[in-house]
């Protein structure tokens, strides 16, 4: 039997890697660093986001309930509430992720936004603004897609 001999590797053979497959390797982190954390500031963001858009559909639809005749305005009544109700309960749930029990910003939100912060800094440093956009851009254009793509019918 042939004895295998053991390949020492030191540190500097790693470093065959050309520059633009090292850079290739860096953006391609710096955007899963970033969508991943931009995603999850953007859970509890939106919820304040679409609380506004729920308050003026609700402002829109007292207007048209008010119009209605007074059989269909008893049944849209019920919907209505029902729907004040939903937006109660995402407001409770938007404060509940955002700020602790005291009102202050909760910890694990505010280190999403400084990381954040540190990850666009470092696409500028590595990349430039223009680098920052197109990863921006990116990340903006899969939020859009996964919206289409969802077929979920809740509110």
């Amino acid at each position: 039997m042939k004895k295998v001999r053991a390949v020492s590797f030191k540190k500097k053979d790693f470093s065959n890697l050309s520059k633009d497959d090292h850079a290739s390797l860096l953006k391609r982190y710096l955007l899963w660093l970033y969508k991943t954390t931009k995603d999850a500031c953007d859970k509890i963001d939106r919820k304040f986001t679409q609380l506004e858009i729920d308050r003026q559909i609700e402002k829109i639809l007292e207007k048209s309930v008010d119009a209605c005749d007074p059989v269909l305005k008893q049944a849209l009544v019920l919907q209505l509430g029902e729907w004040k109700a939903y937006i109660i309960g995402k407001e409770a749930d938007a404060e509940r992720l955002k700020f602790d029990s005291n009102g202050q910003l909760d910890p694990h939100y505010a280190f999403l936004c400084l990381k954040k912060e540190a990850v666009e800094r470092l696409i500028l440093m590595h990349f430039g603004p223009k680098g920052l956009n197109q990863i921006k851009d990116l990340c903006e254009e899969a939020s859009i897609m996964r919206i289409l793509e969802d077929t979920r019918s809740t509110r």
